[in-house]
């Protein structure tokens, strides 16, 4: 009988001993995960765009009529005040043919096609080409000739000044024979604006009138304030040619203080669509999506981890702004490793520190 009470409490104690270390030794590790905790922080909401300084006003004027030219008062670069002279010409509407107008025509293009090519180089042949292609604007120097709808600013054979400001281009010398077709003069005004593209998925939340920031690497370190001034009526394709193709929308934006810069620079600009007050902003860092490619976070309580969907309404560099559901004391797992999953038990680590 002691024999056998003797083997009771044995077999006892090894069941004991077993239930014990049994459960430990099936249980897996807790998954490591680092803590940290959303933003609280004001953000605003902004676009980027790039484009260039662009005088505000350029006026591009011809003569009109067949003529000879008889006097050139201003040269590229000159300064000058609206209604003065620039160039005096003699009609010769009724005394040439039609005949010799269409040649007139045909040397004139020729002639300034040789002068424009001329003075480039093919790297700089390509680099308009890009730019046409990223931009579609026009390059200036085949506007300042080609414009047909070049202003008629000449009458009692002068040719005025339409508009105060800097003589940006003659085409045309003492003594030239000209069809009166193509520009003769072009005048750029003191005002700078810039021309920007802005893609079209923004269209809806841009107008006139918004508050923009632009940034110009000739002028490091300064920063220009502005408002969008003018927004096109329609929309144009940009790219195709060297980069993809893509749909935007031409904006101009007025710049202040603007005496530091010159026409032509290039310069980014970022326009204020709006502002999130006390905003909570989840970082990156923290965000993982699913197959569907909705965006989660791994949230943390007493030792484990519960998966929660965002509803986000913006987001910028820092990360994610949600529209509720977290809080800046809020903890949730950085970089989330592949292990993780949601309902676990996880070892959590703030700053080195073990929980």
């Amino acid at each position: 009988m002691k024999r056998i009470l003797t083997t009771l409490i044995i077999t006892v104690a090894i069941m004991i001993l077993i239930w014990m270390l049994i459960p430990p030794m099936l249980q897996k590790e807790a998954v490591k995960a680092t803590l940290i905790s959303p933003k609280r922080q004001t953000v605003y909401e902004t676009i980027s765009c790039t484009g260039n300084t662009v005088s505000k006003n350029v006026d591009r004027m011809k003569i009109g009529v067949p003529a000879q030219i008889v006097a050139v008062y201003h040269g590229e670069g000159d300064t000058i005040e609206a209604g003065e002279l620039i160039l005096r010409y003699k009609p010769l509407q009724n005394s040439i043919s039609s005949e010799a107008l269409a040649g007139i025509i045909y040397s004139e293009i020729f002639s300034n096609i040789g002068n424009m090519y001329s003075d480039f180089d093919e790297e700089q042949i390509l680099t308009a080409a890009k730019v046409y292609a990223q931009t579609g604007r026009i390059p200036d120097y085949f506007k300042d000739f080609y414009l047909t709808d070049s202003k008629i600013s000449a009458h009692d054979g002068n040719l005025y000044a339409s508009i105060s400001g800097t003589v940006t281009k003659i085409n045309c010398t003492v003594g030239d024979i000209v069809s009166g077709v193509f520009t003769s003069a072009v005048i750029a005004d003191e005002e700078l604006e810039a021309e920007v593209n802005i893609p079209e998925q923004y269209l809806s939340r841009i107008r006139v009138g918004q508050d923009v920031s632009l940034y110009s690497g000739a002028r490091s370190g300064v920063y220009f304030s502005g408002r969008l001034r003018e927004i096109d009526t329609s929309a144009k394709t940009v790219g195709g040619l060297i980069s993809n193709a893509e749909t935007v929308i031409g904006c101009r934006i007025e710049i202040d203080n603007c005496d530091s810069l010159i026409p032509g620079l290039a310069v980014k600009a970022r326009i204020n669509c709006g502002v999130y007050e006390n905003a909570i902003v989840i970082p990156y860092s923290a965000i993982e999506q699913d197959e569907n490619g909705a965006e989660y976070v791994y949230r943390y309580e007493n030792g484990y981890v519960k998966k929660e969907y965002l509803n986000s309404v913006y987001e910028n560099d820092d990360g994610v702004v949600v529209e509720s559901g977290f809080t800046e004391n809020d903890l949730i797992v950085e970089h989330p490793s592949e292990d993780l999953a949601d309902g676990m038990a996880v070892m959590a680590e703030m700053t080195g520190q073990s929980e």
